[in-house]
């Protein structure tokens, strides 16, 4: 039900695949081109996975203020990008 009840509620995020999507004013930005994530935060550390609808994680990276995650060779779907660290968690839908 995880995935599920990120999907489903529009407070924490969601988007349809926007070029530039603001997910926190404060904390993250999130730019894509193509399949490539580029994830900007002024979180000294964070992590970012692409999770399933089915919750398995598909791809996951850790890094500081700025981090990518390319997704080539991910099947075609829908997608939760999920970056967190120990003060915030943001999910965002995407459709690949």
């Amino acid at each position: 039900e995880g995935l599920k009840y990120i999907l489903s509620h529009p407070e924490l995020g969601q988007t349809t695949g926007l070029s530039e999507i603001s997910v926190s004013k404060d904390q993250v930005v999130i730019n894509r081109n193509g399949d490539i994530f580029q994830i900007v935060s002024n979180a000294e550390e964070f992590n970012v996975s692409l999770v399933s609808i089915s919750g398995h994680t598909v791809k996951s990276v850790y890094g500081n203020s700025e981090v990518n995650i390319d997704a080539s060779g991910v099947s075609k779907g829908v997608y939760a990008l999920v970056i967190w660290n120990n003060d915030f968690r943001k999910s965002v839908k995407v459709i690949l």
